[in-house]
């Protein structure tokens, strides 16, 4: 009896620990978004959080979109894109992210246009940890001409994600197309 107790302990520890290494988790992530030249909070910028898997393959990395979860900014301009968890498998599967796009009609979207000093020299891995905790300002600057908007449009799509989990991102760029005349992006049906 005290064997059996003590192999289903055991057994038990192992999952614990194996469960304990193969979870990836991280966040909340926040940030605020305003103009850049009049320093106002913009409301409504849709802010979309993709995650990375990375498999290791005997050839080499293989990435594929594993997940996303989208909001939007508040009167404030702030936004929170929860904690988020996914499955890891050391050596073997990495999750990395999340790479965050922000966007709001008539502006240049991030991370592409943003011009916010405190986070212009960071690389598209490197600026993740400035959104854990209070979070970064991002500034984006507002297009004057139609010109300027028609070169920066952003045309989402992320690949292995399904467009529901991304529809804010696209509502908002086919908001944008509208305006500018352009035929808007369909969004698969279920």
């Amino acid at each position: 009896m005290k064997k059996k107790l003590i192999i289903l302990l055991a057994v038990a520890g192992c999952i614990v620990l194996f469960l304990a290494l193969t979870s990836y988790h991280a966040g909340p992530w926040r940030g605020q978004v305003i103009d850049a030249e009049t320093k106002q909070p913009i409301e409504g910028a849709v802010v979309v959080a993709v995650w990375e898997k990375w498999s290791y393959l005997p050839l080499g990395p293989y990435v594929d979109n594993v997940d996303a979860k989208e909001t939007v900014t508040d009167k404030n301009g702030e936004f929170v894109i929860q904690e988020h968890r996914m499955l890891q498998l050391p050596v073997i599967r990495r999750i990395k992210g999340p790479l965050l796009t922000i966007f709001k009609p008539e502006y240049g979207y991030f991370p592409r246009h943003h011009v916010s000093p405190d986070i212009s020299r960071y690389t598209t891995y490197g600026y993740i940890p400035l959104f854990l905790g209070k979070g970064p300002i991002v500034e984006l600057r507002k297009w004057k001409t139609t010109g300027e908007r028609w070169q920066n449009i952003l045309f989402p799509g992320f690949d292995d994600i399904p467009e529901k989990k991304y529809k804010l991102l696209i509502q908002a760029t086919n908001e944008e197309c509208k305006q500018l005349g352009i035929p808007p992006h369909s969004i698969e049906e279920e």
